[in-house]
């Protein structure tokens, strides 16, 4: 929830901007997840897996997860998606690239 309310600020100066230049930009945050019908693109990949990585825990030097390997979780990611709305057109980026 934090991500959100540091990034609201850049997002909505960046919608200010949109119209004050008269660009014909929308910008917004998405959730997004990895399937097989809507597959992430590459960089939004890296920010998944290496929030997976990050999420590992470990006690004292020790990995703290069960014996048995669970498969990793379709966390969904969020970022900001900018639509075009004279073509219709939207593109996604992560918040570290917005």
């Amino acid at each position: 929830m934090d991500i959100l309310w540091n990034n609201a600020v850049l997002l909505k100066e960046a919608n200010v901007m949109s119209v004050e230049l008269d660009k014909k930009m929308q910008y917004q945050f998405v959730m997004l997840s990895d399937t097989p019908y809507t597959p992430l693109k590459d960089e939004l990949m890296e920010v998944r897996n290496s929030l997976q990585n990050h999420d590992t825990r470990t006690v004292d030097g020790l990995n703290s997860s069960p014996a048995v390997e669970e498969p990793p979780l379709n966390r969904g990611i969020i970022a900001v998606e900018a639509f075009n709305t004279v073509n219709g057109l939207s593109y996604k980026w992560s918040l570290q690239a917005f």
